[in-house]
């Protein structure tokens, strides 16, 4: 589905196929939040539903935080591609990233052990590093999903388990809401599509493997 048959299909849940009360800029705005949502529905349930990105950064020599990527919703996985093999790095919580510097060191016994935190817009690498390097740094991210007030740009999530129709509901509830409209109608729908969207996920992550059997000649 394309935001401008997104847009379309609001408007029939509204029952206004042409714009009246609500400007169509106005319900791409509305879109656009309602696909927030959804996304942040499904990261809940399956983190691997979304195609990563990547981006690498820098190591500057005694700097231990450095920009997330601008369109970052969450970190996948960070790696040290300078070295060979590739290290992963471990997440840990911020509280805890004094445990992981060499003068304490209480928090780890090898001497090559890497991690991150996240702290806002940051990550923070321990332990802080002790020389620079470039595009050392190799994050994989979700990113956010894009601003579809154009009309033009494609949605982040993925037109499976009627998750672009769920998107359409929860723009329309925020139209009606703005309108102070009911919407129990369209909160019921939301509900099955949630529960099916949800199901779906779960489906998805517990496939058992298939196996083929081999008949002898």
């Amino acid at each position: 589905m394309t935001p401008t048959s997104a847009l379309a299909f609001t408007r029939y849940l509204l029952k206004e196929s042409t714009a009246s009360f609500w400007a169509d800029a106005e319900l791409y705005i509305y879109l656009t939040e309602a696909e927030q949502e959804v996304m942040d529905l499904i990261l809940e349930e399956d983190e691997g539903y979304f195609q990563t990105t990547n981006e690498t950064i820098d190591y500057a020599s005694g700097t231990q935080e450095y920009d997330l990527p601008a369109d970052c919703v969450k970190v996948v996985l960070v790696e040290r591609t300078d070295l060979d093999p590739v290290k992963t790095l471990h997440p840990i919580n911020m509280q805890d990233k004094l445990k992981y510097e060499p003068a304490l060191a209480t928090g780890i016994s090898d001497e090559d052990w890497e991690g991150y935190y996240l702290n806002g817009e940051k990550i923070g690498i321990v332990p802080t590093p002790d020389e620079s390097q470039t595009d050392n740094l190799k994050i994989y991210y979700i990113k956010e999903n894009p601003d579809v007030a154009s009309g033009s740009a494609a949605f982040t999530v993925p037109n499976r388990y009627s998750a672009h129709q769920l998107v359409c509901v929860k723009g329309a509830i925020l139209a009606k809401l703005k309108g102070d409209e009911p919407i129990g109608d369209l909160e019921r729908r939301e509900a099955r599509l949630e529960a099916k969207l949800k199901t779906s996920l779960v489906s998805r992550q517990t496939q058992e493997p298939r196996y083929v059997n081999y008949i002898d000649s």
